[in-house]
Formats: C-alpha cells, sequence, structure tokens
C-alpha cells in the first residue's frame, strides 16, 4: 500500500515540472512567469500539506523513499527561479515550514551531499541551455 500511495505521490508533485519548465523555455512576460509560479507554489503546499500531516521526518517515512527521491531534483532547482528572475518575487515561500524541514533533511542524506548540486550551478546551466554554445560537460572541467 506504501508503494500505491508513493507513486500516487510522486504523480500528484510532478505536477510542477510544466509549470517550472515554461518558465524556462516559453514565457517571456513577467505576469506569464508569475502565473506558472503561482502554480509550482500551490503544488509545493500540497507538499508541505502531506509533510505536516504525516508528521514524518520524509515523505518514505523516517528515511527518504522513492517519492523524495524521484521528486528532489525538482525541489532543488526551485532556487534558480529567484536567480534568473531577480526582483520578480519568485522565492521559496517561508510558511512552507514542514517542507523547508524536509528540504534541509533531503541535504543531509549522503547521496544528495554527494551529488546536488546549488542553485548557482542550476542557474549556469539554465543561462546556457538555450545558447549554441552550452557546455554539456560543465561540471566535469
Amino acid at each position: 500500500m506504501e508503494k500505491a500511495i508513493g507513486r500516487l505521490q510522486v504523480e500528484s508533485f510532478s505536477k510542477q515540472n510544466g509549470p517550472y519548465y515554461k518558465m524556462f523555455y516559453g514565457v517571456d512576460s513577467v505576469e506569464e512567469r508569475a502565473k506558472h509560479f503561482s502554480s509550482i507554489v500551490a503544488k509545493l503546499g500540497e507538499m508541505d500539506e502531506e509533510l505536516e500531516k504525516s508528521g514524518k521526518k520524509f515523505f518514505g517515512g523516517s528515511s527518504p523513499g522513492m517519492t523524495d527521491l524521484m521528486v528532489w531534483p525538482w525541489i532543488e532547482r526551485l532556487p534558480v527561479h529567484n536567480i534568473l528572475f531577480p526582483g520578480e518575487g519568485m522565492e521559496f515561500p517561508s510558511e512552507l515550514t514542514s517542507l523547508h524541514a524536509w528540504i534541509k533533511n533531503m541535504w543531509e542524506e549522503p547521496a544528495v551531499k554527494a551529488y546536488g548540486l546549488d542553485a548557482e550551478t542550476h542557474a549556469k546551466f539554465y543561462m546556457q541551455s538555450s545558447s549554441d554554445n552550452c557546455n554539456y560537460d560543465m561540471l566535469l572541467n
């Protein structure tokens, strides 16, 4: 039953992916970005509620499970919005306290510590990604 719940959570939480990518690769106006960001924030609110309701450290319980690891890459990249679109109010909402605690806990996990990237690195990649000179090997140099 837990696997089924986790799979449903991943499906639900990943609905932020469409608005996330539209902000980078298909939206030119501040208003459109704000609309997409508010969709992302609504989904983050659902994640926060789920964590608060369960009272657990992770979606998977006391240690990260499939849900945690499947949604982490999108959460790790969220601070990029505020770097690439400064002054547009795309900060991670401070009132999502359970989600903030989850993020802190995820950064303490060995796999995330070893392979997670900071927001500046993600921003650097996104700034290059639509050019003809994108360095896809930037982490290797």
